[in-house]
């Protein structure tokens, strides 16, 4: 049998576009402005000024170029690049970024905050070892730049790397103790390496340090969903809509709590809200589509799904929630290709290759299910679902000998749960051993009133 469907977990992204993380990383770009300009050059004045010094940084790009393209004396050139460089990251063009801090260290090699800040880009397109590399040698040059260290540990919590980061944090605050959003940064850290309670910590720190500043509540909030208090995250949520009503993510979560209260029509509600204010996020498409399905409204789910699946075609639980449909409307076919992509996308989760081998059951593909349920136990041995499931796949096989092993070990795993109990019963008296069968399926109908109805459905009597 397979695990419940996980509830659905709303990730937020830093800067870096599409890709999504638990929480809100803090990303500091780092300025350039201890380099002097240099003498005048053919460009314009207002050229000059406005590569220095313009908000937008489309006009950055343009007046730069204009700048470049004057072919000014070295130190205004560095500059320029260094205007640009920042400008094409903030645009999240971090390849041509990367090209002008590339041309910044051609003139000036040992330049720690361009070194911090190509590391920065290389970190967005994922390159993290050339990362690591940048930041590494500008923490050698300049070992007391904070900037850097919060760069570094957004590198490292991309590799997973969840111990570094949070040493890079740590860092980061001995230079300012009282920095809110480093604070819950490292909060993150320590959530994803299962410190609850330091995270915790540094959750209500930040929230003490900035009242108002709706990550903060946001992040708290996360947490407290993951202890299992619900009422708790619901509150903190709520806070960070209060501080930013067009907060989407912070709907989308508060949708998966009350998704998780089974108030079906609030979180209907907040998805709805989120989906209004972020219409490409997949995620929250996704979301929405679980709770049309909780509902019973089989095409509303299958539209979301479609949508997020269409929006971000790698997004697993779009396809674990959309098979759930094709189940509900007794489309195997198409119930079987959306576990199959499941697992392509993910190869090495046991739990999708124990949902694979669960749905072959009940299409009868028996070989086909033994051996998905094989690389789901070699992937976590001693899982008791995909346990049960191997019990189910040997009983129907008439293997009762293997069927009553695996049920056992199942049991013994999770002792409340009535398809082992009632499998091993059944294998059992398959045995011969009528008395202990007997025993078993009492005990399981004891835990579950129809189990024997539902044997009945998987072709089991």
């Amino acid at each position: 049998m397979p695990a419940a469907v996980p509830s659905l977990v709303l990730r937020l992204s830093g800067l870096i576009a599409h890709v999504m993380i638990k929480h809100t990383l803090l990303v500091a770009f780092v300025g350039l402005c201890s380099l002097a300009p240099g003498p005048a050059a053919a460009a314009s004045a207002q050229d000059w000024t406005l590569c220095r010094n313009a908000k937008s940084p489309e006009t950055v790009v343009a007046r730069c170029t204009a700048v470049l393209n004057a072919a000014p004396a070295s130190d205004r050139r560095l500059i320029a690049y260094f205007s640009r460089g920042v400008a094409y990251q903030r645009l999240a063009w971090h390849g041509s970024a990367i090209a002008d801090y590339t041309e910044v260290l051609k003139l000036r090699p040992n330049e720690p905050r361009t070194l911090s800040n190509r590391g920065l880009a290389y970190t967005n397109k994922g390159e993290l070892d050339r990362a690591l590399a940048d930041f590494d040698r500008s923490l050698k040059i300049a070992p007391k730049a904070p900037d850097t260290y919060l760069n570094r540990g957004l590198a490292y919590y991309e590799m997973r790397n969840f111990a570094g980061a949070v040493a890079d944090y740590s860092a980061a605050l001995r230079f300012n103790p009282h920095d809110a959003k480093v604070i819950y940064t490292r909060g993150n850290a320590y959530s994803a390496l299962g410190q609850s309670d330091r995270a915790m910590a540094d959750y209500n720190e930040a929230v003490r340090l900035a009242p108002k500043d709706p990550l903060a509540y946001y992040n708290r909030g996360n947490e407290y969903y993951d202890r299992g208090d619900v009422d708790r995250s619901l509150a903190d949520f709520d806070s960070a809509l209060r501080f930013d009503p067009a907060y989407a993510f912070a709907y989308g979560n508060r949708a998966r709590s009350y998704l998780a209260k089974r108030d079906l029509d609030r979180a209907l509600a907040d998805y709805s809200r989120a989906i209004r204010l972020d219409p490409r996020n997949a995620i929250v498409y996704s979301g929405r589509g679980s709770v049309y399905l909780e509902k019973g409204d089989l095409d509303g789910a299958l539209a979301d799904l479609d949508q997020s699946i269409g929006l971000d075609p790698h997004y697993v639980n779009a396809y674990v929630h959309r098979a759930r449909v094709w189940s509900r409307k007794g489309d195997h076919a198409r119930e079987l290709a959306d576990l199959e992509q499941r697992v392509r996308l993910q190869p090495s989760n046991a739990g999708g290759w124990n949902s694979l081998c669960w749905s072959r059951v009940l299409a009868g593909e028996l070989e086909q299910a033994l051996d998905n349920c094989n690389e789901s136990l070699r992937l976590e041995p001693g899982n008791g679902y995909a346990l049960d499931s191997r019990g189910l796949v040997h009983l129907k096989l008439a293997r009762f000998a293997e069927a009553l092993a695996d049920f056992d070990a199942a049991h013994a795993r999770l002792p409340k749960m009535a398809s082992a109990l009632y499998g091993r019963g059944l294998a059992r008296q398959k045995q011969g051993d009528t008395a202990a069968g007997e025993a078993d399926i009492a005990a399981a109908k004891a835990l579950k009133a129809d189990i024997a109805e539902e044997y009945v459905r998987y072709g089991v009597k």
